[in-house]
């Protein structure tokens, strides 16, 4: 740690260990992506430079369109994060990159920002909208669970979709038991509804 702030993040200037710092907070990131992250930063630039001098970046396809930090960096950042930004910087920078890759339908990443930045509103609104392209496309059932289960646990009233996904990914996890609760709360918000729609 020593190390890479004397040779690495001492010789950058302020506005670009912010950048780092919030670069850090994202899985993988784009040119676009940091854009809508942080508006204000000289994006382009900033990414120019690390790639150019080589600290750590990673590209992740052949056209150089997406990177990625390399790990033991990234740790090192998001440990200097919680020192140099404040929580609500950290959540507000979050919550843009959900609202991006929610827009851009990456969906694991636009949960995983929004239930990170505490946004579970957010989270709740983008895991019902891509829950059967989660499941089909992403098979992730245990993060899928995990989600579900906090947003539940903080009164964020899951979806149709994402109710009958969460039951449904319990039975196939074989924890039967949580399954039976999840089954008998979907049965009776099936009945709630219908005695909504005969009133």
């Amino acid at each position: 740690a020593a190390l890479l702030n004397r040779k690495v993040l001492q010789t950058f200037s302020r506005e670009l260990r912010d950048f780092l710092f919030c670069l850090a907070q994202l899985r993988t990131f784009s040119v676009p992506l940091c854009r809508a992250m942080l508006p204000e930063a000289e994006v382009e630039a900033f990414i120019d430079l690390l790639i150019q001098r080589n600290i750590f970046v990673i590209p992740l396809d052949r056209n150089r369109q997406r990177y990625r930090l390399h790990s033991v960096f990234r740790e090192y950042l998001l440990s200097e994060a919680e020192r140099h930004l404040t929580p609500s910087r950290r959540q507000d920078v979050l919550r843009r990159a959900a609202a991006w890759c929610e827009g851009d339908a990456d969906w694991r990443d636009a949960i995983d920002y929004a239930v990170k930045a505490d946004d579970l509103t957010a989270a709740g609104r983008i895991l019902e909208r891509s829950a059967t392209v989660f499941h089909r496309d992403y098979g992730d059932i245990p993060r899928y669970i995990e989600w579900a289960q906090r947003l539940e646990a903080q009164g964020i009233a899951l979806g149709w979709e994402t109710h009958y996904l969460y039951t449904w990914a319990l039975v196939y996890r074989r924890r039967f038991e949580l399954a039976r609760i999840q089954m008998e709360k979907l049965g009776a918000r099936v009945q709630e509804a219908r005695g909504k729609r005969n009133a």
